[in-house]
């Protein structure tokens, strides 16, 4: 069990390129904000050295000024995503 989030930085990594990239990972409402990730996260050892340190966030209006890329997982993400997008600022 993976996160996108640590799938990014292993792929980032495995090109040598960590220095390029900024990666974080919110969701789109705050129901878990500050919580540590799931347990099960927790336990692999490929997301050892950040699922331990990482904790929930809901995507802000800074996100859409700050990354050049924000990611959606699927379609009600991506939609929500827009909606959230469209009224930064407002």
């Amino acid at each position: 069990l993976l996160s996108a989030e640590e799938i990014m930085r292993t792929l980032v990594r495995r090109a040598g390129r960590e220095k390029e990239f900024e990666i974080d990972s919110a969701g789109i409402s705050g129901f878990h904000e500050g919580e540590l990730p799931d347990e099960r996260m927790r336990l692999t050892p490929a997301a050892e050295a950040t699922s331990s340190t990482h904790h929930s966030r809901p995507v802000r209006t800074e996100d859409f000024y700050h990354f050049d890329w924000i990611l959606g997982m699927d379609d009600r993400n991506i939609d929500a995503l827009r909606d959230k997008s469209t009224r930064r600022g407002k």
